[in-house]
């Protein structure tokens, strides 16, 4: 599910000089997220047509903006979070087709190519196939550099370069997700990073701010639009575009709308994972247009710790219906079991008002859920600032358990 779109129009509404249509320096890295390149449109017919389309022509499109080395990134699946399933499981809408890891590739590309690119053995299969290509196309470059970045160690194409020092101990790192493998390379110098996945947004605040980066960083995604589009394309669908976002310059707006902070990216991702993402679920009854209403809140409060943010929370949906629900007997008091005690009065006071419609009350969440929740948030949040060094979301209290053989959300049905 990513995160909800709602998060980057209200960045572009107020920060619309940091999105345009060309790229405002030239980047000396484009890290492109190969997973999105999987898929492919139904007038692909031929694997080279695939190769040559959606790899080799993206490949060059990245050194057109003056690049001079470009990383193409895949998931490597022994590393992707287990929390990561839930996720997975909402996004297979029908049955993957069958495919063994011992078959080959069909001589030509299949024509439900989503039912396959969903089956992980046949996805595998697909990004060895695209990369034995690569090392051919790219057999005799010596000026430019592509690096493929997998599973194990990056594997240098072209021109060779020093990587980045993450990759000097050699030792095995859990970077699992094309998410978190983009950010290794924001050490090499101005960056652009190609993916239309909207985590990289919340992403690349955090680690421009963790790392101290000084240097631009770029986003090259789908176009943003904060109002709907005046013409479609005559089968109705809005014709897709793209944008580039400078995120020094969103960087500088989150800072100084949370300038009391010591980390004012984390906050803001704080409440971007809050409303909903790979990793947590719908916060229900408020979105992020009504959470960003209440943002002066979190700069009183640290929302980045379990009591910060579920003060956060009860505080903000007491404003939401104060007029309907009593808000008698909730105390000032930070301690644990003090904001957990005001959450379950609230809970209850919303799921016993007349004046807060059916809908509503089925939906609010009861004291376990959220506080399962809250932990999903800060868990999200180290993902997103720790990257390789995450936590393991079933090691400690984080809001998952595991259910048999899948991982699930805590204080659930």
């Amino acid at each position: 599910m990513t995160i909800h779109s709602d998060w980057v129009k209200i960045l572009k509404r107020a920060n619309g000089g940091c999105f345009s249509k060309q790229c405002p320096t030239a980047p000396h890295v484009v890290f492109i997220d190969g997973q999105i390149k999987l898929m492919c449109g139904a007038h692909v017919r031929t694997w080279l047509h695939f190769f040559q389309a959606q790899f080799v022509d993206t490949i060059e499109k990245a050194f057109a903006t003056g690049a001079e080395v470009v990383v193409l990134g895949f998931d490597d699946y022994a590393f992707v979070p287990a929390a990561k399933n839930m996720t997975q499981q909402k996004r297979v809408r029908t049955v993957p087709a069958a495919f063994g890891e011992h078959q080959e590739l069909p001589p030509a590309v299949p024509e439900d190519w989503a039912n396959h690119i969903m089956n992980r053995c046949f996805k595998v299969k697909v990004i060895a196939f695209v990369l034995r290509n690569l090392r051919r196309h790219f057999a005799a470059e010596h000026l430019r550099t592509v690096v493929i970045d997998w599973t194990g160690p990056p594997e240098i194409l072209g021109r060779p370069i020093e990587l980045p020092a993450l990759f000097a101990s050699g030792e095995a790192l859990k970077r699992g997700e094309c998410d978190i493998k983009a950010f290794a390379w924001l050490a090499l110098g101005p960056t652009l990073l190609v993916s239309t996945d909207g985590d990289f947004v919340p992403l690349a605040l955090a680690q421009i701010e963790a790392q101290g980066i000084d240097h631009p960083v770029y986003i090259h995604r789908m176009l943003c639009r904060t109002e709907a589009p005046k013409k479609r394309a005559a089968d109705g669908r809005t014709k897709r575009e793209f944008e580039f976002v400078d995120m020094q310059r969103l960087l500088a707006f989150v800072r100084s709308e949370f300038p009391e902070s010591a980390s004012p990216a984390r906050t803001f991702g704080a409440l971007v994972a809050l409303t909903g993402c790979d990793f947590s679920m719908t916060l229900p009854g408020a979105g992020p247009t009504k959470i960003w209403q209440q943002r002066r809140l979190a700069r009183s409060l640290d929302v980045t710790a379990f009591g910060g943010m579920l003060a956060f929370v009860t505080r903000m949906y007491t404003g939401l219906f104060r007029a309907h629900i009593n808000t008698v007997g909730l105390c000032a008091d930070t301690g644990e079991s003090t904001l957990q005690s005001n959450y379950a009065q609230l809970s209850a006071s919303v799921k016993r008002s007349a004046g807060v419609n059916e809908r509503t009350q089925k939906a609010f969440w009861k004291g376990e859920r959220m506080e399962a929740h809250v932990r999903n948030t800060l868990w999200t949040l180290s993902y997103w600032t720790e990257l390789h060094a995450f936590p393991d979301p079933l090691s400690g209290n984080h809001g998952y358990v595991k259910r048999k053989k899948m991982v699930a959300f805590a204080g659930c049905d």
